[in-house]
């Protein structure tokens, strides 16, 4: 499996390019089978918390997109897209 090694910050994310738009969330990467959404609503919304990371991965056997897992993004730390999805409780 080739997984890219992609680390964020929520400064990071939001200032990248908005690859396509959803009912709630912006796409902002989408590369190897994988995407990461940035929620555009927050805790005043009915979220669960603000700034909530979606990270997916294609599953080729079903043709779709499978919701990996997410969390909250906070202002100046660091996450990787391979620390969310192996230490954070999902191996694909």
């Amino acid at each position: 499996m080739n997984v890219p090694v992609f680390g964020y910050t929520l400064e990071s994310l939001q200032t990248l390019p908005t690859l396509s738009v959803g009912q709630a969330d912006n796409l902002k990467f989408d590369e190897g089978g994988y995407r990461v959404w940035l929620c555009r609503c927050g805790a005043a919304d009915g979220m669960p918390y603000d700034n909530q990371v979606s990270i997916e991965r294609y599953d080729a056997a079903s043709g779709r997109w499978l919701e990996a897992r997410t969390h909250e993004a906070k202002s100046g730390e660091k996450y990787g897209l391979l620390a969310q999805l192996y230490l954070g409780g999902y191996k694909p």
